[in-house]
């Protein structure tokens, strides 16, 4: 959905920020539930260490498949990681670069992949911070039950779910209606909720709901209930796209604040 979205909102859509400590699972939700889900049979990753160049093809391939970046940590290198985080940037906004040939000529590259990126951090800027979805993993917090309800989860056929809901989607005729009047309810809801958050945070969790509520349509179009509970959805990500910073996103200083205090 994300070349209709980036139509509709001057070309912004969120990444995906899946971050944990190692061994909570982060690759495996990825290569086991996400690309089969997503209808992809390949779960190669891509280096966030990586030079410019490749990363820069890597996110002007495509328009609707993810693209997915792995092992963003802080000890990848300081010019690394601005690097990487500029192009994360871009693809935000579905930026576009001339660039010229020997012979003169010119050509333009569009960064317009959806991004998936996992680490065991993230990123620290407070602009690019407002850019992605935060998704975190404990591993502390696995349980026999969650291992269990997962193991599950893995072993079903998700290949097939993910052609059929893709092949709905495809040929759901008002679909792009669809997208911006849930995106309205979201947006309307976290106001009603309360949730104090920027514009952008806002608009980029009113994506995740308007998928969330495409879902929802295609459970009912094959006789399955799909519930959730928004509030909690916003209440957590949010929450952690603040970093404990109530209603804006936490600067260098508040950081270094909050890490006194802890020393206290």
């Amino acid at each position: 959905i994300k070349p209709l979205v980036s139509k509709q909102n001057h070309r912004r859509f969120p990444f995906l920020m899946i971050s944990g400590t190692y061994g909570s699972g982060k690759t495996a939700f990825i290569q086991e539930i996400v690309w089969p889900f997503c209808g992809i049979n390949d779960s190669t990753n891509f280096s966030c260490s990586s030079t410019k160049l490749p990363i820069e093809r890597t996110m002007s391939c495509s328009s609707s498949i993810p693209v997915w970046f792995d092992e963003f940590k802080n000890d990848m290198g300081q010019s690394k990681m601005e690097s990487f985080e500029r192009l994360l940037r871009r693809a935000y906004g579905c930026e576009e670069e001339t660039r010229g040939r020997p012979d003169q000529s010119t050509y333009t590259i569009t960064f317009r992949s959806p991004v998936i990126v996992t680490g065991e951090s993230e990123p620290q800027d407070s602009a690019l911070r407002e850019r992605f979805v935060p998704v975190h993993m404990e591993r502390y917090s696995l349980n026999d039950l969650t291992k269990r309800a997962y193991q599950s989860l893995a072993k079903m056929p998700l290949s097939s779910l993910g052609f059929d809901l893709i092949s709905w989607i495809i040929n759901c005729d008002d679909l792009e209606d669809r997208i911006e009047r849930y995106r309205a309810a979201h947006s309307a809801a976290m106001k009603a909720y309360d949730i104090k958050c920027s514009e952008r945070i806002r608009y980029n969790l009113s994506i995740v709901g308007a998928g969330l509520n495409l879902y929802k349509d295609y459970c009912y179009h094959r006789g399955v209930d799909f519930s959730f509970d928004v509030k909690a959805i916003y209440e957590s990500m949010v929450g952690r796209a603040f970093n404990g910073v109530e209603g804006r996103i936490a600067s260098e200083m508040d950081r270094f604040l909050m890490a006194v205090y802890g020393m206290i």
